[in-house]
């Protein structure tokens, strides 16, 4: 059975590698034939001899989102590690365009770092997705290097179920069954990732209910929660951030989570000679100290 199952996932990888060479070789010849038909164009060489030509960067970006933009998504994703991390090594491509903004315009563009102390409120979720208004979507933000007691988890901190599409291409961020918290990253951790996850479901989900109110119970999975609703829902975008320690993380710790903050430092190895050289220096303080 084992080799009749690795024989099905090579064969199968197979296929997708064929359809990717069908699907890129296809796109360009198309970027061939208008690259060519774009170098005889007359008006166009006039208008790039006299500075007058005008690149439409939102149509650039559509075509990139139709051809290659996906994969390239997934690439960063796994670049980034969050397939290994948050979905347990499965991988998936893309299917919609999450557009992501937290307050004072600080928009997450794939592995760019936004501090804490911008992200104290929700922020808003808008994408790009060909269906009928009404349609249920799922949104998760977790958190893949927060649980620093095991490293195997992650840390939730947001959770949207049972969501519709709003009609201004969104997700309407109401229907919350875990409240929203900022990132805390603990001083001297470095750098944490922040991950979306957006899955689209064919139906109603029923979540137990939690109070979400102490570390515990913000202990997540996204991959078994995944595997255990996997006939309702499935991934259809990812997007995520980086963030490290500022001065916010401190009051998230005593106001929302009722901890004492944590701190983590490198502790210095002394060296042979640094060591001598405390010794003979407590011995001269010793000798030498004034005596009243």
């Amino acid at each position: 059975p084992d080799k009749m199952k690795c024989s099905c996932s090579s064969r199968f990888s197979r296929i997708l590698t064929c359809r990717q060479l069908s699907f890129y070789r296809q796109a360009k010849q198309e970027r061939k034939q208008k690259l060519w038909a774009n170098r005889h164009n007359p008006d166009l060489e006039r208008a790039a001899r006299r500075g007058e030509l005008l690149i439409p960067l939102d149509t650039v970006r559509e075509e990139w989102l139709l051809h290659t933009g996906p994969y390239h998504i997934r690439d960063a994703a796994r670049h980034y590690g969050v397939f290994e991390h948050v979905f347990g090594g499965l991988e998936f491509v893309p299917e919609v365009d999450l557009h992501i903004e937290y307050d004072q315009g600080h928009v997450v563009k794939r592995g760019n770092q936004i501090g804490p102390s911008h992200c104290l409120r929700p922020p808003s979720v808008q994408f790009n997705f060909n269906s009928s208004l009404g349609s249920l979507w799922t949104l998760i933000l977790t958190n893949p290097d927060g649980d620093l007691r095991t490293g195997n988890n992650e840390i939730l901190h947001w959770l949207v179920c049972n969501a519709p599409a709003a009609a201004n291409g969104g997700v309407d961020t109401t229907y919350v069954h875990c409240p929203y918290i900022p990132p805390f990253p603990p001083k001297g951790t470095g750098f944490h990732r922040l991950v979306f996850s957006i899955f689209r479901q064919n139906g109603h989900l029923t979540l137990p209910s939690k109070p979400y109110n102490s570390f515990d119970d913000r202990i997540f999975s996204t991959r078994e929660f995944w595997s255990g609703y996997d006939t309702v829902i499935r991934p259809v975008g990812i997007h995520f951030f980086q963030t490290s320690w500022d001065c916010s993380v401190t009051a998230t710790f005593q106001n929302i989570l009722g901890w004492k903050e944590p701190v983590y430092d490198v502790e210095k190895k002394q060296t042979q000679r640094k060591r001598r050289q405390l010794i003979q220096k407590k011995k001269f303080s010793q000798k030498h100290r004034w005596t009243i």
